[in-house]
């Protein structure tokens, strides 16, 4: 069970470029609102899903922010930006990969022995998620989600 921060926000905000969730207010904690990640069938159809934690994760739990008020129960809907996702995947796997790849060649090349080389990729990707812990403030601020109360009319036409 992961936690992610996440915004409440208008409905209009939502584009086609969007994933969505949907999720189940749990608990409200002064401006916070605790949010359970539903599994969807959406995901299926989400070029990202192999790659995607949410749509992978048996049960997530999200700490929102709303600008509205939201009730135990509440179903909600919460959505994140197509490119923010793959920006994510950008981070989280395409970067270390080639720092890996490139690291071991660069090594090889200049005669350094395998173990060697493997050592040095790892030592790179430990600064490199070092480096994104040290960032996880501003990232976090990259990576807003935003959400609306799912209406009878939503329900009917899903």
């Amino acid at each position: 069970m992961s936690i992610i921060q996440m915004e409440l926000a208008n409905p209009a905000t939502a584009k086609p470029t969007h994933i969505s969730h949907k999720g189940i207010v749990l608990q409200k904690f002064e401006n916070t609102y605790k949010i359970h990640i539903k599994s969807s069938t959406a995901c299926g159809r989400c070029r990202l899903q192999a790659y995607c934690e949410a749509g992978s994760a048996k049960k997530k739990i999200i700490n929102a922010i709303s600008r509205e008020e939201l009730t135990a129960g509440q179903e909600v809907k919460i959505y994140l930006q197509e490119r923010k996702g793959l920006l994510a995947v950008l981070l989280a796997y395409i970067i270390p990969f080639f720092l890996f790849a490139g690291s071991v060649t660069l090594c090889r090349i200049h005669a350094v022995n395998e173990l060697r080389a493997v050592a040095a990729a790892f030592t790179i990707l430990v600064i490199y998620y070092i480096i994104i812990y040290k960032l996880s403030g501003k990232l976090q601020k990259q990576f807003k989600f935003t959400a609306t109360g799912i209406t009878a009319e939503d329900k009917n036409g899903q």
